[in-house]
Protein backbone atom coordinates (compact mmCIF):
# COMPACT_ATOMS: atom_id res chain seq x y z
CA UNK A 1 0.00 0.00 0.00
CA UNK A 2 1.42 3.81 -0.67
CA UNK A 3 1.87 6.13 1.51
CA UNK A 4 -0.20 9.13 2.31
CA UNK A 5 2.31 11.25 0.03
CA UNK A 6 2.28 8.66 -2.73
CA UNK A 7 -1.47 9.03 -2.59
CA UNK A 8 -1.25 12.36 -2.78
CA UNK A 9 0.25 12.71 -5.54
CA UNK A 10 -2.10 9.58 -7.65
CA UNK A 11 -5.65 11.27 -6.35
CA UNK A 12 -6.31 12.50 -10.03
CA UNK A 13 -6.18 8.64 -10.92
CA UNK A 14 -7.85 7.93 -8.16
CA UNK A 15 -10.61 10.40 -9.19
CA UNK A 16 -10.86 8.70 -12.21
CA UNK A 17 -11.17 5.16 -10.62
CA UNK A 18 -14.02 6.38 -8.13
CA UNK A 19 -15.80 8.19 -11.12
CA UNK A 20 -15.81 4.85 -12.60
CA UNK A 21 -16.99 3.13 -9.79
CA UNK A 22 -19.74 5.23 -9.03
CA UNK A 23 -21.36 5.54 -12.49
CA UNK A 24 -23.14 2.47 -12.46
CA UNK A 25 -24.85 3.35 -8.49
CA UNK A 26 -25.59 7.39 -10.10
CA UNK A 27 -27.20 5.26 -13.25
CA UNK A 28 -28.71 3.37 -10.82
CA UNK A 29 -30.46 5.46 -8.41
CA UNK A 30 -31.66 7.74 -11.27
CA UNK A 31 -33.48 4.81 -12.76
CA UNK A 32 -34.85 3.81 -9.16
CA UNK A 33 -36.26 7.18 -8.88
CA UNK A 34 -39.37 5.95 -10.92
CA UNK A 35 -43.00 6.07 -8.94
CA UNK A 36 -43.07 2.65 -10.22
CA UNK A 37 -39.96 1.02 -8.30
CA UNK A 38 -40.37 -1.65 -6.35
CA UNK A 39 -37.84 -3.14 -3.36
CA UNK A 40 -37.23 -6.02 -6.45
CA UNK A 41 -36.29 -3.03 -8.84
CA UNK A 42 -33.60 -2.45 -5.88
CA UNK A 43 -32.10 -5.32 -5.46
CA UNK A 44 -31.77 -5.64 -9.57
CA UNK A 45 -30.17 -2.66 -9.89
CA UNK A 46 -27.93 -3.61 -7.63
CA UNK A 47 -26.80 -6.77 -9.03
CA UNK A 48 -26.48 -5.08 -12.31
CA UNK A 49 -24.19 -2.70 -10.40
CA UNK A 50 -21.89 -5.40 -9.26
CA UNK A 51 -22.20 -7.15 -12.76
CA UNK A 52 -20.88 -3.79 -14.20
CA UNK A 53 -18.46 -3.30 -11.61
CA UNK A 54 -17.04 -6.55 -11.78
CA UNK A 55 -16.53 -6.19 -15.37
CA UNK A 56 -13.96 -3.48 -14.73
CA UNK A 57 -10.50 -2.95 -15.58
CA UNK A 58 -8.35 -2.58 -12.63
CA UNK A 59 -4.88 -3.15 -14.24
CA UNK A 60 -2.33 -0.78 -13.54
CA UNK A 61 -1.96 0.13 -17.06
CA UNK A 62 -4.93 2.22 -16.59
CA UNK A 63 -3.21 4.40 -14.06
CA UNK A 64 -6.16 2.93 -11.12
CA UNK A 65 -4.67 2.07 -8.11
CA UNK A 66 -5.45 -1.32 -7.01
CA UNK A 67 -5.43 -0.62 -3.47
CA UNK A 68 -8.51 1.89 -4.07
CA UNK A 69 -10.24 -0.64 -6.08
CA UNK A 70 -10.46 -3.30 -3.72
CA UNK A 71 -11.43 -1.26 -1.19
CA UNK A 72 -14.38 0.06 -3.71
CA UNK A 73 -15.50 -4.07 -3.72
CA UNK A 74 -15.28 -4.35 -0.22
CA UNK A 75 -17.24 -1.45 0.53
CA UNK A 76 -20.17 -2.41 -1.96
CA UNK A 77 -19.62 -5.63 -0.33
CA UNK A 78 -20.17 -4.27 3.18
CA UNK A 79 -23.11 -1.67 1.62
CA UNK A 80 -25.37 -4.79 -0.55
CA UNK A 81 -25.11 -6.90 2.88
CA UNK A 82 -27.17 -4.22 4.44
CA UNK A 83 -29.47 -3.91 1.36
CA UNK A 84 -30.00 -7.25 0.89
CA UNK A 85 -32.79 -7.63 3.46
CA UNK A 86 -35.56 -10.46 4.00
CA UNK A 87 -37.97 -8.30 2.69
CA UNK A 88 -36.49 -7.11 -0.50
CA UNK A 89 -35.07 -10.93 -1.12
CA UNK A 90 -38.84 -12.31 -0.61
CA UNK A 91 -40.04 -9.35 -3.11
CA UNK A 92 -37.42 -10.29 -5.54
CA UNK A 93 -38.59 -13.87 -5.03
CA UNK A 94 -42.19 -13.00 -5.58
CA UNK A 95 -40.89 -11.39 -9.08
CA UNK A 96 -42.21 -13.60 -11.79
CA UNK A 97 -39.14 -13.62 -13.53
CA UNK A 98 -36.95 -13.54 -10.84
CA UNK A 99 -38.26 -16.55 -9.04
CA UNK A 100 -34.83 -18.70 -9.93
CA UNK A 101 -32.80 -15.94 -9.69
CA UNK A 102 -33.45 -15.33 -6.00
CA UNK A 103 -33.06 -19.15 -5.31
CA UNK A 104 -30.45 -20.57 -7.74
CA UNK A 105 -27.49 -22.62 -8.70
CA UNK A 106 -25.23 -20.06 -6.82
CA UNK A 107 -22.83 -21.44 -4.16
CA UNK A 108 -24.60 -19.17 -1.32
CA UNK A 109 -27.86 -18.66 -2.88
CA UNK A 110 -30.59 -18.74 -0.39
CA UNK A 111 -32.72 -21.61 -0.21
CA UNK A 112 -36.37 -22.38 -0.73
CA UNK A 113 -36.85 -22.91 2.91
CA UNK A 114 -34.96 -19.96 3.89
CA UNK A 115 -37.83 -18.12 1.46
CA UNK A 116 -40.55 -20.33 3.64
CA UNK A 117 -39.76 -18.74 6.62
CA UNK A 118 -39.29 -15.15 5.57
CA UNK A 119 -42.95 -15.54 4.62
CA UNK A 120 -44.12 -17.35 7.27
CA UNK A 121 -42.80 -14.40 9.69
CA UNK A 122 -44.46 -12.05 7.26
CA UNK A 123 -47.38 -13.65 7.82
CA UNK A 124 -47.17 -13.92 11.21
CA UNK A 125 -46.69 -10.45 11.59
CA UNK A 126 -50.01 -9.71 9.41
CA UNK A 127 -51.53 -12.06 11.85
CA UNK A 128 -52.75 -14.47 9.70
CA UNK A 129 -54.27 -18.10 11.11
CA UNK A 130 -52.55 -21.39 10.66
CA UNK A 131 -54.64 -22.31 7.89
CA UNK A 132 -54.50 -19.06 5.73
CA UNK A 133 -50.20 -19.61 6.20
CA UNK A 134 -51.09 -23.17 5.21
CA UNK A 135 -52.31 -22.10 1.95
CA UNK A 136 -49.24 -19.87 1.52
CA UNK A 137 -47.07 -22.89 1.65
CA UNK A 138 -48.33 -24.70 -1.16
CA UNK A 139 -49.24 -21.65 -2.92
CA UNK A 140 -45.56 -21.25 -2.45
CA UNK A 141 -44.48 -24.51 -3.71
CA UNK A 142 -46.84 -24.33 -6.75
CA UNK A 143 -44.67 -20.79 -7.61
CA UNK A 144 -41.61 -22.50 -7.03
CA UNK A 145 -42.14 -25.46 -9.55
CA UNK A 146 -44.08 -22.77 -12.10
CA UNK A 147 -47.29 -25.02 -11.84
CA UNK A 148 -50.47 -23.45 -12.42
CA UNK A 149 -51.95 -20.74 -11.99
CA UNK A 150 -48.64 -19.09 -11.16
CA UNK A 151 -47.25 -19.85 -14.60
CA UNK A 152 -45.84 -16.92 -17.29
CA UNK A 153 -44.57 -13.65 -15.97
CA UNK A 154 -43.88 -9.85 -17.19
CA UNK A 155 -41.06 -7.38 -16.26
CA UNK A 156 -44.09 -5.74 -14.32
CA UNK A 157 -44.54 -7.86 -11.28
CA UNK A 158 -46.74 -6.07 -9.35
CA UNK A 159 -48.99 -5.67 -12.41
CA UNK A 160 -48.69 -9.57 -13.03
CA UNK A 161 -50.00 -10.30 -9.76
CA UNK A 162 -52.86 -7.59 -9.56
CA UNK A 163 -53.80 -9.53 -13.65
CA UNK A 164 -53.65 -13.23 -12.35
CA UNK A 165 -56.61 -14.64 -13.39
CA UNK A 166 -58.58 -16.87 -11.49
CA UNK A 167 -56.46 -16.19 -7.94
CA UNK A 168 -58.71 -14.52 -5.37
CA UNK A 169 -56.71 -13.99 -2.44
CA UNK A 170 -58.97 -16.05 -0.08
CA UNK A 171 -57.43 -18.96 -1.97
CA UNK A 172 -54.17 -17.74 -3.02
CA UNK A 173 -52.95 -15.43 0.31
CA UNK A 174 -49.47 -15.62 -2.10
CA UNK A 175 -51.10 -12.89 -4.16
CA UNK A 176 -51.79 -10.75 -0.61
CA UNK A 177 -48.56 -10.89 0.37
CA UNK A 178 -46.79 -10.58 -3.16
CA UNK A 179 -49.34 -6.99 -3.39
CA UNK A 180 -48.59 -6.03 -0.07
CA UNK A 181 -44.50 -6.20 -0.46
CA UNK A 182 -44.61 -4.82 -4.41
CA UNK A 183 -46.78 -1.54 -2.75
CA UNK A 184 -43.47 -0.66 -1.13
CA UNK A 185 -42.19 2.36 -1.95
CA UNK A 186 -38.02 2.05 -1.43
CA UNK A 187 -37.15 6.12 -1.97
CA UNK A 188 -38.92 9.46 -0.77
CA UNK A 189 -38.31 11.38 -4.43
CA UNK A 190 -42.14 11.42 -4.83
CA UNK A 191 -42.47 13.32 -1.69
CA UNK A 192 -39.28 15.37 -2.66
CA UNK A 193 -41.31 16.04 -5.78
CA UNK A 194 -44.23 17.76 -3.92
CA UNK A 195 -42.19 19.34 -1.28
CA UNK A 196 -40.03 20.81 -4.32
CA UNK A 197 -43.79 22.16 -6.21
CA UNK A 198 -45.44 23.41 -3.31
CA UNK A 199 -42.50 26.02 -2.85
CA UNK A 200 -43.67 27.66 -6.17
CA UNK A 201 -46.84 28.29 -4.24
CA UNK A 202 -45.14 28.97 -0.35
CA UNK A 203 -42.93 31.96 -0.97
CA UNK A 204 -41.70 34.62 1.21
CA UNK A 205 -44.26 37.46 -0.83
CA UNK A 206 -46.47 34.29 -0.39
CA UNK A 207 -46.24 32.95 2.81
CA UNK A 208 -49.83 33.10 5.09
CA UNK A 209 -51.66 30.70 3.01
CA UNK A 210 -53.14 27.70 4.99
CA UNK A 211 -52.12 23.91 5.09
CA UNK A 212 -55.62 23.41 3.74
CA UNK A 213 -55.16 25.94 0.84
CA UNK A 214 -51.58 24.84 0.23
CA UNK A 215 -52.80 21.02 0.15
CA UNK A 216 -55.67 22.07 -2.24
CA UNK A 217 -53.07 24.06 -4.65
CA UNK A 218 -50.61 20.72 -4.57
CA UNK A 219 -53.73 18.30 -5.44
CA UNK A 220 -54.85 20.34 -7.93
CA UNK A 221 -51.09 21.32 -9.64
CA UNK A 222 -50.52 17.35 -9.60
CA UNK A 223 -53.80 16.69 -11.80
CA UNK A 224 -53.09 18.70 -13.95
CA UNK A 225 -49.72 17.63 -14.36
CA UNK A 226 -51.16 14.23 -14.25
CA UNK A 227 -53.26 15.35 -17.42
CA UNK A 228 -50.52 16.59 -19.46
CA UNK A 229 -48.11 13.53 -18.82
CA UNK A 230 -52.11 11.25 -20.16
CA UNK A 231 -51.70 13.81 -22.99
CA UNK A 232 -47.60 13.46 -23.99
CA UNK A 233 -47.13 16.92 -22.99
CA UNK A 234 -44.32 17.78 -20.35
CA UNK A 235 -45.21 20.55 -18.28
CA UNK A 236 -43.11 23.68 -18.15
CA UNK A 237 -39.57 22.87 -16.20
CA UNK A 238 -38.63 25.72 -14.17
CA UNK A 239 -35.26 26.64 -12.14
CA UNK A 240 -35.26 26.54 -8.55
CA UNK A 241 -34.40 29.67 -7.08
CA UNK A 242 -30.40 28.36 -6.07
CA UNK A 243 -30.18 27.86 -9.82
CA UNK A 244 -30.22 31.62 -9.85
CA UNK A 245 -27.59 32.41 -7.18
CA UNK A 246 -23.78 32.86 -8.08
CA UNK A 247 -21.98 29.90 -8.61
CA UNK A 248 -18.85 31.12 -6.33
CA UNK A 249 -19.24 33.16 -3.08
CA UNK A 250 -17.68 36.11 -2.22
CA UNK A 251 -16.74 39.48 -4.03
CA UNK A 252 -17.05 39.41 -7.51
CA UNK A 253 -13.87 39.74 -8.90
CA UNK A 254 -14.80 41.19 -12.45
CA UNK A 255 -16.64 44.20 -10.50
CA UNK A 256 -13.75 44.65 -9.11
CA UNK A 257 -11.69 45.14 -11.62
CA UNK A 258 -14.18 46.94 -14.03
CA UNK A 259 -14.01 49.42 -10.91
CA UNK A 260 -10.36 49.96 -10.64
CA UNK A 261 -10.70 50.75 -14.63
CA UNK A 262 -13.48 53.20 -14.14
CA UNK A 263 -11.83 56.77 -13.45
CA UNK A 264 -14.96 57.58 -11.10
CA UNK A 265 -13.84 55.10 -8.52
CA UNK A 266 -11.36 56.32 -5.74
CA UNK A 267 -7.96 54.86 -6.06
CA UNK A 268 -7.74 54.02 -2.28
CA UNK A 269 -11.25 52.02 -2.30
CA UNK A 270 -10.18 50.05 -5.38
CA UNK A 271 -6.53 48.86 -3.86
CA UNK A 272 -8.93 47.96 -0.58
CA UNK A 273 -11.24 45.93 -2.74
CA UNK A 274 -8.10 44.24 -4.61
CA UNK A 275 -7.00 43.52 -0.89
CA UNK A 276 -10.60 42.05 0.35
CA UNK A 277 -10.32 39.87 -2.97
CA UNK A 278 -6.99 38.28 -2.51
CA UNK A 279 -7.69 38.30 1.73
CA UNK A 280 -10.86 35.82 0.53
CA UNK A 281 -8.96 34.00 -2.09
CA UNK A 282 -6.13 33.14 0.29
CA UNK A 283 -8.55 32.00 2.91
CA UNK A 284 -10.65 29.97 0.00
CA UNK A 285 -7.71 28.29 -0.82
CA UNK A 286 -6.59 27.40 2.79
CA UNK A 287 -10.09 26.09 3.11
CA UNK A 288 -10.39 24.11 -0.01
CA UNK A 289 -6.69 22.82 0.80
CA UNK A 290 -7.90 21.49 4.59
CA UNK A 291 -11.26 19.75 3.28
CA UNK A 292 -8.65 17.92 0.67
CA UNK A 293 -6.27 17.04 3.08
CA UNK A 294 -9.53 15.90 5.48
CA UNK A 295 -11.34 14.26 3.08
CA UNK A 296 -8.10 12.49 2.26
CA UNK A 297 -7.15 11.41 5.32
CA UNK A 298 -10.82 10.08 5.94
CA UNK A 299 -10.20 7.84 3.09
CA UNK A 300 -6.97 6.79 4.47
CA UNK A 301 -8.37 5.59 7.34
CA UNK A 302 -10.83 3.82 5.46
CA UNK A 303 -7.83 2.02 3.59
CA UNK A 304 -6.10 1.13 6.78
CA UNK A 305 -9.47 -0.83 8.12
CA UNK A 306 -9.77 -2.32 5.24
CA UNK A 307 -6.13 -3.62 4.39
CA UNK A 308 -6.64 -6.96 6.60
CA UNK A 309 -9.50 -7.42 3.92
CA UNK A 310 -7.23 -6.39 1.61
CA UNK A 311 -5.17 -8.96 1.75
CA UNK A 312 -7.00 -11.65 1.55
CA UNK A 313 -7.28 -12.69 -1.34
CA UNK A 314 -10.73 -13.36 -1.58
CA UNK A 315 -12.15 -10.61 0.64
CA UNK A 316 -11.47 -8.06 -2.49
CA UNK A 317 -14.06 -10.13 -4.52
CA UNK A 318 -17.61 -8.98 -5.16
CA UNK A 319 -19.79 -11.44 -3.29
CA UNK A 320 -22.97 -10.63 -4.91
CA UNK A 321 -21.72 -13.53 -7.69
CA UNK A 322 -21.60 -16.00 -5.30
CA UNK A 323 -25.47 -15.16 -3.64
CA UNK A 324 -26.87 -14.63 -7.13
CA UNK A 325 -26.37 -16.02 -10.46
CA UNK A 326 -24.96 -13.82 -13.26
CA UNK A 327 -26.67 -16.07 -15.58
CA UNK A 328 -30.02 -16.16 -14.38
CA UNK A 329 -30.01 -12.19 -13.64
CA UNK A 330 -29.43 -12.47 -17.86
CA UNK A 331 -32.49 -14.47 -18.58
CA UNK A 332 -34.16 -11.98 -16.19
CA UNK A 333 -33.15 -8.16 -18.10
CA UNK A 334 -33.51 -10.44 -21.49
CA UNK A 335 -36.90 -11.33 -20.41
CA UNK A 336 -37.22 -14.72 -20.77
CA UNK A 337 -39.93 -16.34 -18.25
CA UNK A 338 -39.23 -19.66 -16.03
CA UNK A 339 -40.19 -22.67 -17.50
CA UNK A 340 -42.25 -25.68 -15.26
CA UNK A 341 -40.73 -29.44 -15.38
CA UNK A 342 -43.31 -30.92 -17.72
CA UNK A 343 -42.43 -27.58 -20.18
CA UNK A 344 -38.60 -28.79 -20.00
CA UNK A 345 -39.40 -32.29 -20.10
CA UNK A 346 -41.14 -31.15 -23.34
CA UNK A 347 -38.23 -29.91 -25.22
CA UNK A 348 -36.39 -33.08 -25.33
CA UNK A 349 -38.07 -34.08 -28.20
CA UNK A 350 -36.99 -37.53 -30.34
CA UNK A 351 -34.97 -36.95 -32.98
CA UNK A 352 -36.22 -38.94 -36.34
CA UNK A 353 -33.63 -41.31 -37.81
CA UNK A 354 -31.06 -40.25 -35.15
CA UNK A 355 -28.50 -43.60 -34.66
CA UNK A 356 -25.98 -43.68 -32.73
CA UNK A 357 -24.53 -47.00 -30.47
CA UNK A 358 -24.88 -47.88 -27.09
CA UNK A 359 -21.84 -49.49 -25.90
CA UNK A 360 -19.94 -46.87 -27.72
CA UNK A 361 -21.31 -43.80 -25.47
CA UNK A 362 -20.81 -45.97 -22.14
CA UNK A 363 -17.15 -46.08 -23.05
CA UNK A 364 -16.91 -42.76 -24.10
CA UNK A 365 -18.44 -41.63 -20.89
CA UNK A 366 -16.18 -43.49 -19.08
CA UNK A 367 -18.44 -46.06 -17.35
CA UNK A 368 -16.66 -48.95 -15.83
Amino acid sequence: MPNRQELRRTLPSLGYNRARFCKPIVDAIGRLESRDASLADCVLELLRCAREIGNLDTSLDLGDSLDFSFHAIITFNREFQKLNTDYHFLTLYLHPLCRWLAVSKAPRSQSFKTVCLIAGTLAKKLGWNAETTSKLFKDLQDYQNVAPPFTGGVSDGAAWWRALPGVSIEEHPIKAMATVLFAIVPHTAEVERVFSSLGGFHSPRRSRLSVESLEMLGKLRSHYVGLMREKGLNPDRRDHTHSRTPNEPGVDSDLVNRLINEDTVDTEEAERAVQELRALEEVQAEMDEESTAAELDRAWEELELDQAAVDNVTANQLEVPAIYSMEELAKVDAGMVPKSVEEDFSSLVATKGASWDLETLIIKAGIA
